[in-house]
């Protein structure tokens, strides 16, 4: 014997109409996965042509260890960004 297709566009509005928290409660857990692997991930933007900082990709995080750099160059671009990520939350 079949089972029925539980999961139909008419059943899942059904269920929408009626009790939309079953709803909420998948769209928070996914939320929170995502969250949680994004902790891990680094995002990749670039400027287009209109100003607009765009978003290309995401790629894990690498550790600071294997960045090959001529000597003291590392230390100081670790130095900017440490001073501008402080500067930005004084004017933010």
């Amino acid at each position: 014997m079949a089972l029925p297709n539980l999961l139909t566009p008419a059943s899942l509005r059904s269920v929408v109409a009626r009790n939309n928290s079953i709803l909420k409660q998948l769209v928070l857990q996914a939320k929170k996965e995502y969250e949680a692997e994004a902790v891990h991930r680094i995002q990749i933007y670039f400027a287009d042509s209109y100003g607009s900082w765009r978003y290309t990709d995401s790629r894990h995080k690498r550790p600071l260890s294997s960045i090959v750099l001529n000597p003291g160059v590392k230390e100081m671009l670790v130095a900017d960004a440490k001073d501008f990520l402080k500067s930005e939350k004084v004017s933010a």
